[in-house]
Parts: structure tokens; C-alpha cells; sequence
């Protein structure tokens, strides 16, 4: 690639965003945006800049050089090597877009690059075991109760030495559901918490009545299945209490993930969009630090 600047550029907006395709292109893992000259400059500890940087010095040094750039031709020629990129990953079509902008907002350059990973299949990859890391629950929540439809009779964290942590709680769902639309998305704490790999909607007593092929629908429900299956079984639902001692065991998770916090919600909600359920869940997880961590994923 040749690309000719002719301005002098003392300020570089980045964009990297990685997707993941389910039906569509979706955000997965990777959403950055920074200033590169003043980052570059001042080197603040981002770790998911830091990890994408340290790759553009490896692989792209003339990009990864301080400011000013520009008035000049960037005569590039770049792949990326497998040592650069995460330990494992789920199967599957994957882009990668790349976006550089002046201060005034104007695109200077920018790409998209597709990809395919191959292993044993979308959902075994995401589950292997033999896991570099150790995982922990700190608490459950449940929040923002009281709830219009149904009622929290208790939710408690109960801590557990050298076992998972349990959730125990109880809720009176005292009409009948045909129609729940279920919410999943996990968060990890950059500087605050930020949207990281799962992020799924999906009115649910229609896809466990007909299920439709959606990898991580699937993902998630075959884990309910064996976890909650209470909460799994076809509609209808409601008209009950739903008592439940629930723990997330290691080998329902991806088979390697970065270090650092996450916090996991899942939410339930009525065919009118009255919440009927919300839990927090918030996740530790150790390995050799957070930014080897996400090279060697």
C-alpha cells in the first residue's frame, strides 16, 4: 500500500474496531479510540491500547513513530503473524476496521480487513478447557428492584472456600409468560467497564421452542441448560416461584481470556418491556498480567 499526506499532522484520531460475524458484522473484543500523538507522547497505561500499539511498533514502526507525521508517502507493506494475535479465539468471519482522522474530523485513511479462524467448531472453541488462568465470582446483585411484576424474596452471595461462589435466590413470578426478551452482555473494566464479547438479545421462548442456528445464543443457552435448567424449559413460565442455587464452573468458560474484572448482566423482561429480572455478576480473573494476558489469549 502507498499512501502520500501531503499536511504536517500533529494530531491523529484512531479508531480500531474488531467484529465478529453472527448473522451480521457485530462489535467483539476490541472497540479503541485515542488520540495517537498525545498518547504516543505521554505513553498513559491503556491496556488495550498499549496492546494494539505494542503490535503497530513490531509490525508498522513508520505508523508507530512519534508526531508530526505526514508530508510525506507511507509506502507499507504489512501482514499480520499468528504470534501477534490472541492464544484462542472463537471459529468463525471476522473484520477488522482501521480509522485515522484529522482534527477537523476529516478521514484520512482507512480499512477493513476480513479474516477466518478455523478450529473444532464455533461453540467447542469457546469452551475448551485447560485454562491459563484462574476464575473467580466476587458477588451477585440483583438490581434495580423492587420489580412492577414480580418479586425478589431474597438474593444472597454465599462465598465458598476453594468452590465457586454461589448465587441463592428467589423470585415470585406470579403470571403466566409466552413472550421473555433476555438480555446478556458482558462488560471488562478498562478504566470504567466497556461492552467485551458477548452481547446478545433474543426473545427466548421462541428460540427454545424452535431453535434457530445463533452461535452465541447457542453458547449461552446450552450453559442454562446444564446450569439452570429451570430456567431453560420451554414457555410457558411464570405462575411460580423460582427458587435457585446457581455457580458458573470453570469449564463452561472460553478456554482463555485477558486478566482483570468483568461484570456479566443478564436481564428479563416482559412483552410490554416491564423488567421482570436483573442480576450483576462480578468476575475476577488472575493470570500473568493483564496486557501478556491479552497477547498470549
Amino acid at each position: 500500500m502507498s499512501l502520500f499526506i501531503p499536511e504536517v499532522l500533529n494530531y491523529v484520531w484512531v479508531r480500531i474496531r474488531l467484529h465478529y460475524k453472527f448473522n451480521t458484522y457485530q462489535p467483539f473484543l476490541i472497540d479503541m479510540e485515542q488520540e495517537a500523538c498525545e498518547y504516543i507522547r505521554n505513553r498513559p497505561i491503556i491496556p488495550q491500547t498499549d496492546y494494539i500499539y505494542e503490535t503497530f511498533v513490531k509490525r508498522l514502526p513508520a505508523i508507530a513513530g512519534p508526531c508530526p507525521h505526514g508530508n510525506r508517502t507511507y509506502d507499507i507493506v504489512w501482514w499480520l503473524e499468528e504470534r501477534h494475535t490472541p492464544r484462542s479465539i472463537p471459529a468463525g468471519e471476522y473484520r477488522l476496521d482501521m480509522k485515522f482522522v484529522a482534527i477537523d474530523n476529516v478521514t484520512l485513511f482507512a480499512s477493513e480487513t476480513y479474516f477466518t479462524a478455523r478450529r473444532n467448531g464455533i461453540l467447542r472453541s469457546m469452551i475448551e478447557c485447560l485454562k491459563p488462568y484462574s476464575f473467580k465470582i466476587t458477588k451477585y446483585l440483583c438490581v434495580g428492584t423492587p420489580y412492577q411484576r414480580t418479586s425478589v424474596n431474597y438474593c444472597k452471595t454465599v462465598l465458598r472456600r476453594n468452590h465457586p461462589t454461589v448465587l441463592n435466590v428467589s423470585v415470585i413470578a406470579p403470571e403466566i409468560l409466552n413472550w421473555i426478551w433476555v438480555k446478556v452482555k458482558l462488560f471488562y473494566k478498562f478504566s470504567s467497564y466497556q461492552p467485551f464479547l458477548i452481547d446478545l438479545e433474543q426473545e427466548g421462548c421462541e428460540y427454545v421452542k424452535n431453535r434457530p442456528i445463533i452461535p452465541l445464543a447457542d453458547y449461552i443457552y446450552q450453559i442454562m441448560q446444564k446450569t439452570a435448567p429451570e430456567l431453560a424449559s420451554p414457555c410457558p413460565h411464570g405462575n411460580k416461584t423460582y427458587s435457585i442455587v446457581w455457580w458458573l464452573e470453570e469449564r463452561y468458560t472460553p478456554k482463555s481470556i485477558p486478566a482483570g474484572d468483568y461484570r456479566l448482566d443478564i436481564q428479563f423482561f416482559a412483552h410490554d418491556k416491564v423488567k421482570l429480572f436483573a442480576l450483576e455478576t462480578y468476575i475476577t480473573v488472575r493470570r500473568a498480567g493483564v496486557i501478556a494476558s491479552m497477547i498470549e489469549w
